[in-house]
């Protein structure tokens, strides 16, 4: 069988930190991220003008169910900026960066409610285009509901919005002096983004409506559905159990193989971070029939070192695949 995993990435696309040592005109500032995931869009704006703690970094680590410890707590003291992902993902951190915004005056961006994505216990159907701007093409036939899909950083309108947010944070907690140093960081990023979306868009006309996949976790459903217009057959009966963090039942199972075994599929999404006896039979069930297996984590993995570098890393692995 062929698998795809996600390391194929050579020292050439590795990103290169944007600015030398030392460069910033002003005093740095403490900033905080929840996750990995949002810490390499913090380090890419500020530079040199922030200093970034993680508090979760680890691929191994399990936000949804992650349990605050008071060491975490302490992280939160003194921040200048904290950087949380919302949509209930990382809703440990939010009694902490409330209190740090209360006694510190810490400002705090939730990147969800900055691009208008509501937790599931909230949610609405969602029309998005990520890593689209232009909104009008085809809109009317992909709308699409997540169900309050936490796993945001996946879509390129909402790392557009968290890059937004970030810059005017940061130009109002640095100052002025800081401006035309954090606008050179920004049009450095900004020309990464533009070739991701470039990138994106290539790969959404030859897969449009044409390809499918089925996940084992619905992680990167924003890449899938949204950007590249696959369509999703993961059984809904598999998708809800899995949701809701409950055991699939048996005709869950079952429906899923068959389509593994029919070859109805262009390929198997596996997250390799929540794997389960029937996970892994299924990874062995398309291997056996040739059908590429994609290695899809919800934390960047440790071999990358920017978000935008993994996403285009992803399109690739998707681009081998199509």
């Amino acid at each position: 069988g062929c698998s795809v995993s996600n390391n194929g990435s050579d020292a050439s696309s590795q990103a290169t930190p944007l600015v030398g040592n030392g460069n910033c005109p002003v005093q740095p500032i403490e900033t905080l991220t929840t996750i990995n995931q949002w810490e390499s869009t913090l380090k890419d704006i500020g530079a040199d003008c922030v200093n970034v703690t993680t508090v979760i970094s680890s691929t191994t680590a399990e936000p949804h169910e992650y349990e605050i410890t008071s060491l975490d707590r302490q992280k939160f003291d003194g921040k200048q900026l904290i950087v949380q992902n919302g949509a209930g993902y990382d809703a440990w951190s939010d009694t902490a960066a409330s209190d740090s915004a209360s006694k510190s005056g810490a400002k705090v961006i939730n990147i969800a409610e900055v691009a208008g994505i509501e937790s599931e216990a909230e949610h609405e159907e969602h029309a998005d285009e990520p890593f689209d701007d232009d909104a009008d093409e085809g809109e009317s036939g992909h709308s699409h509901a997540h169900g309050g899909n936490p796993h945001i950083w996946f879509s390129g309108t909402v790392i557009q919005k968290a890059e937004e947010a970030i810059y005017s944070n940061l130009l109002y907690i640095l100052g002025d002096d800081a401006k035309s140093y954090l606008d050179a960081n920004q049009n450095d990023w900004k020309t990464k983004f533009f070739a991701l979306t470039e990138k994106a868009k290539v790969l959404h006309d030859k897969a449009d409506h044409k390809a499918s996949y089925v996940a084992t976790e619905s992680v990167a459903e924003y890449i899938y559905v949204d950007v590249l217009h696959m369509t999703d057959k993961t059984p809904e009966g598999y998708k809800n159990a899995i949701n809701n963090e409950s055991e699939p039942s048996a005709k869950d199972v079952s429906d899923f193989k068959a389509l593994i075994d029919a070859m109805e599929i262009t390929l198997l999404s596996y997250n390799p971070q929540e794997t389960s006896p029937i996970t892994e039979g299924f990874k062995s069930d398309a291997e056996t029939k040739g059908i590429p297996v994609l290695n899809i984590t919800e934390q960047m993995p440790p071999e990358f070192d920017n978000l935008l570098t993994w996403m285009e890393s992803l399109l690739t692995d998707v681009e081998k695949v199509l």
